[in-house]
């Protein structure tokens, strides 16, 4: 017979074994409900939708089917690699993800699944976090007939949410009437919700309509705050996204761009031959860029052969556009766009100022090719641009078959330091244009060639030959110790003898 002893005791140990079991589970439900119940369902062309699709050999067949599923966090879903899939997979994840226990959307076996999209987007991640999207080709129809994007993540919850922990791996993108890959906040109270923790590697995104990489929000000029944090994009490339020419109201037609972003990267990626159908009427795209950001590096990367289209506006390699404070340019290397290589710029009605931004170690080569836009530009257009530095940058120029570029530009409000920096033109072209002098502008320590013709300054009114004549009559360029320019022909320079010093 048991004690009262006896059976107290094992009241206790039940108790304790209740509570630790009562720990587990509510761990459990704050997690998502954790990866112990996780499923992985393969999708192949010989499945059968009527099948329960956790097994290869009971495969569903259409992403119409895996579509209806409501995956819980830590849950997989793989297409056979070498496979093509039509159609659109919407994933919109069980109590809107867990970003420590992903669902991942991908491809199984050798090779990658394709999905065809039609007219439509291919993959649509829906007001969830935690998703991976990784391993697969994704096709469209066609830029001027499909209506969607390849990869398309979307927030569109109100009150300013933030999901987390979205990845794309290893995707490639085209033929999408607006993105190869987008990831935006689109809430329809036009708050500032969208991302926490983006990360975009490894990607191509060609010959879609708006953009080839879009991370974004909604724009609202009355907010100090940004609908997304902690983005990156590396190692990805955006080619032949070339734009609407039935659009002339915005740009269209850019290579890789990162907006509404309180600390980001876009490193390692290369962006060409975007642009070239933009009918934006005063407006235009650029290769990679970045607007209404602080914090974002732009670095280690190639921009080139980026067009300004029929409206013959910009066609940049690199630009922090409106809006962007604390954002650096930095060892990259623009060449042969229609537009600025190198660009800080401000608009009217931006949500943030254009402040504290940096251009420094990067090339431009032959940029300006059309519209007379030069190699670096700043320019506050209704917005100021302030504190800028510009240094360390390689700068050269022939002339393009219409305009003429210089190789540093400054036009309306405009505060930076321009030092140590290598400027060199040929055929005439201006070394520096400045419309109007800037009080906050100053010149320091540059170095000023051309190839034998006479050196071209062009500060507000006055043009000056040389070197010696503008410092002389602006004050740039000189220091307590005397003169701090130069004109000191470029390593591997070949052309014939010519300085930027001689003349009047």
């Amino acid at each position: 017979m048991r004690t009262l002893k006896s059976l107290r005791r094992r009241s206790r140990l039940w108790l304790l074994a209740l509570a630790a079991a009562s720990v587990v589970l509510l761990a459990a439900l704050a997690d998502g409900a954790g990866t112990a119940a996780a499923h992985t369902y393969y999708l192949s062309p010989s499945g059968n939708d009527h099948s329960v699709g956790t097994s290869l050999a009971h495969a569903w067949r259409t992403l119409a089917r895996a579509s209806r599923l409501r995956p819980r966090p830590g849950d997989r879903i793989l297409l056979q690699g070498g496979a093509s899939f039509a159609g659109t997979l919407r994933v919109i994840v069980a109590g809107r993800g867990n970003p420590r226990a992903p669902v991942v959307i991908g491809s199984y076996g050798p090779g990658d699944a394709t999905i065809e999209a039609g007219g439509s987007s291919a993959v649509e991640v829906l007001d969830s976090s935690g998703v991976r999207v990784e391993r697969l080709v994704l096709r469209g129809s066609g830029a001027s007939t499909n209506t969607g994007s390849g990869v398309l993540v979307l927030n569109d919850l109100r009150g300013g949410v933030a999901l987390r922990a979205i990845r794309v791996a290893g995707v490639s993108a085209e033929g999408f009437g607006f993105a190869g890959i987008a990831v935006y906040g689109a809430p329809r109270d036009g708050s500032q919700s969208g991302y926490r923790g983006v990360a975009v590697n490894d990607c191509q995104a060609n010959a879609n309509r708006y953009y080839g990489i879009y991370v974004n929000g909604v724009e609202d000029p009355q907010t100090s705050r940004y609908a997304n944090a902690e983005v990156s994009i590396r190692r990805c490339s955006a080619a032949r996204n070339e734009g609407n020419p039935d659009y002339p109201q915005k740009h269209s037609g850019n290579g890789i761009f990162m907006g509404d972003v309180d600390g980001g990267v876009i490193s390692e990626s290369t962006a060409h031959d975007n642009g070239a159908l933009n009918s934006c009427e005063d407006c235009g795209p650029a290769g990679i860029w970045a607007a209404n950001a602080h914090a974002v590096r732009i670095e280690h990367d190639e921009s080139y052969s980026n067009r300004s289209g029929p409206g013959g506006h910009d066609g940049d390699g690199f630009d922090l556009d409106g809006g962007t404070t604390d954002c650096v340019l930095q060892y990259d290397y623009s060449h042969d766009n229609d537009g600025a290589g190198l660009m800080v710029y401000g608009y009217a009605g931006a949500p943030h100022s254009v402040d504290g931004n940096t251009i420094r170690y990067d090339i431009s080569r032959d940029d300006g090719r059309r519209g007379g836009y030069p190699g670096i530009l700043l320019s506050g257009n209704g917005q100021a641009v302030t504190d800028s530095a510009v240094y360390g940058n390689s700068v050269a120029l022939t002339p393009p078959r219409g305009g003429s570029p210089a190789a540093f530009e400054a036009v309306g409000s405009v505060s930076a330091s321009v030092r140590s920096n290598a400027f060199s033109t040929r055929g005439g072209l201006p070394l520096v244009r400045v419309l109007a002098p800037q009080p906050g502008l100053t010149f320091q320590g540059n170095d000023y060639w051309t190839a034998g013709e006479p050196a071209l300054f062009e500060y507000g009114s006055a043009t000056f030959g040389s070197l010696d004549a503008w410092s002389s009559a602006t004050g740039q360029e000189r220091g307590a110790g005397g003169p701090l320019g130069s004109s000191v022909a470029p390593e591997g320079f070949s052309g014939s003898a010519g300085s930027a010093g001689a003349g009047a």
